[in-house]
């Protein structure tokens, strides 16, 4: 039974990236705007599904499991804001990115200021995932397994 629940997932993953894949042929992805917004065709609720999907990470996947198995359930509450931002991002920055062209929130800092300060906070976003993201996913991993 659990081979061919593995085998039938396998089999469905299959047939939607084919569909997925056949669908991509008729959009350009050769421009900024075609790869990354999909040349302006995508839905709402394909921009949502990303939106919460990026905002799942290991820290979340990993980390708050073993961490809402070691404490308790209180880790959810900071899912539970999450969503909050989530919403704002969406009705807030969203339509302005989507209105100045902006694929990435680098991209509108280099807009706004320039491409130094872009840099910058590109390099800070990196730190900050390396020095706090990535740890937590890792040891939380090690104690629950």
């Amino acid at each position: 039974m659990v081979i061919f629940s593995v085998i039938s997932f396998i089999i469905l993953i299959g047939v939607i990236w084919l569909y997925a894949f056949k669908r991509s042929k008729a959009v350009d992805n050769s421009s900024s705007e075609g790869f990354f917004l999909g040349g302006r065709s995508l839905t709402g609720i394909t921009i949502a599904g990303t939106i919460i999907m990026t905002n799942l990470s290991t820290e979340q996947i990993v980390g708050q499991n073993g961490q809402s198995f070691a404490g308790g359930m209180e880790v959810m509450a900071w899912e539970v804001t999450a969503a909050i931002a989530c919403v704002f991002l969406a009705l807030v920055f969203l339509p302005k990115y989507l209105k100045y062209g902006v694929n990435t929130v680098s991209d509108f800092i280099e807009i706004r200021y320039d491409t130094t300060t872009k840099r910058i906070v590109s390099a800070l976003f990196i730190f900050t995932y390396m020095t706090s993201f990535l740890p937590v996913g890792f040891i939380f991993r090690l104690t629950c397994f």
